[in-house]
């Protein structure tokens, strides 16, 4: 019962972050969208709204990694087609979570998730400065209202991977 009820916070979360964007969400507008108790919400996640947003993130995003064993390519093409196809969503989650420590956090989780299906191609500094070079792609992407195709900034991250490479 408590994954599923994880999962059923996160929906509604998803839902609801979806519909149009937001400079302010509250615990109490994600409890009338779950029709959950507060204590229930801080049960499963200990830091409210939060961690909630974190989940989210982990679960659409870096789970897929992992569990698949994406390699960078697919991995990137993975990630940029998913904030490109749900882009308030993302847009959202970026202005309600963006700080310097989270960004870190964001970096090292992806490096984390991203290893299994690159580990043989990259030593981990280098796909710490690849993670770190993806997350500032998509943080001005996601500024500038998804402007670009995601494409264009794949064909930008593949070319930094590929001098990157060289490099080394």
């Amino acid at each position: 019962m408590t994954q599923l009820t994880k999962f059923v916070i996160m929906d509604a979360l998803k839902n609801d972050l979806s519909q149009k964007q937001f400079t302010k969400y509250t615990v109490t507008e994600l409890l009338r969208s779950t029709r959950i108790s507060r204590s229930t919400l801080y049960y499963h996640f200990d830091g409210g709204l939060d961690d909630a947003l974190v989940f989210t993130f982990r679960h659409e995003l870096l789970q897929p990694l992992k569990t698949h064993r994406l390699n960078w390519e697919m991995g990137t093409t993975f990630i940029l087609n998913y904030l490109f196809t749900h882009q308030v969503l993302a847009t959202n989650i970026y202005a309600l979570t963006a700080g310097p420590q989270r960004l870190e956090g964001a970096r090292e989780e992806l490096c984390r998730a991203f290893w299994a299906g690159c580990r043989e191609q990259y030593q981990q500094q280098q796909l710490r400065l690849l993670c770190a070079a993806l997350l500032t792609e998509i943080q001005i992407w996601t500024t500038n209202h998804f402007a670009e195709s995601p494409a264009a900034i794949q064909a930008r991250l593949l070319t930094f991977e590929q001098n990157l490479a060289t490099s080394h």
